[in-house]
Order: C-alpha cells, then structure tokens, then sequence
C-alpha cells in the first residue's frame, strides 16, 4: 500500500481520463492485491464502458519471462525501494505478455500529468515505419 504510488496514480488516472476523447485500454501487470487497488482508483472517477481495464497477474507471467524479468533485476537492482521489485523491470519484456493481436502499446509511468489527449500520441505511432518498434520520451 505505498501511498505516494497510489496519489500518483490517481493523479496520472484523473488527466488521463479528463483530457481523452477516445476508448482506452488499461492494462495493469501486478500482483491482485496492487489490481484491486488500481481498479478501486479507476472505478472512483466513474468510467464508463469506452475505458477497458485488463491485468496481467504477476503469477501468470510464464517462467520463462519472470526468470528473464529476475535476470535483469539482479544486474540493475539498486537500494531505491520501487525499484526492489523485479515487476519493475516489466516493461522490458511486456511484448512477451500482452496478447500478439496488441498492434500498439504506451507505456506509462504513474507519475505523469496529460495536459492533452492520448491521443496524439497514438497518432505519432503512424509516423514509425516496419523498422521501428519503440520510441521514447522524456
């Protein structure tokens, strides 16, 4: 129950849901405890059937990914208690857990604040071609 988690990501889920003017898919990779609570705080801003919340259970990864996952904790692992948790380092290897028929994926950290639609960042997706395959923004 990491508190200051948990105000980010209402804080991230409230632009996010206030600014879009598209359906969403939300998918949630964790624990069911960590599920819950997120599908708490989504719930609390009353979405309505255009958001779509799906979780990835930590205990369903296959073995294969999670070891993966642990091989690169232990080499990049540091003292900083979020990232202590080899689910941080997910994100390394979600296309090996979200379903093949995922065309597109944004990846977000739950502190961001969206002071527009995400759907401008979808749309520069159409701007990579067949050799591109991740983008990154600071």
């Amino acid at each position: 129950n990491n508190e200051k988690l948990q105000r980010n990501f209402k804080i991230c889920v409230s632009s996010l849901i206030s600014m879009t003017s598209q359906s969403l898919i939300i998918r949630i990779a964790g624990d069911k405890s960590s599920f819950r609570i997120a599908e708490e705080i989504l719930h609390s801003f009353h979405i309505d059937d255009t958001i779509q919340i799906i979780h990835h259970d930590k205990t369903k990864i296959p073995a294969s990914v999670f070891e993966t996952v642990s091989n690169i904790h232990e080499q990049l692992s540091s003292e900083a208690h979020h990232f202590s948790d080899p689910m941080f380092y997910i994100s390394l290897v979600i296309h090996r857990i979200i379903p093949q028929n995922v065309t597109s994926l944004i990846l977000l950290d739950v502190d961001l604040i969206f002071k527009s639609d995400i759907i401008d960042l979808f749309l520069l997706l159409n701007n990579f071609d067949n050799d591109q395959m991740i983008g990154i923004a600071r």
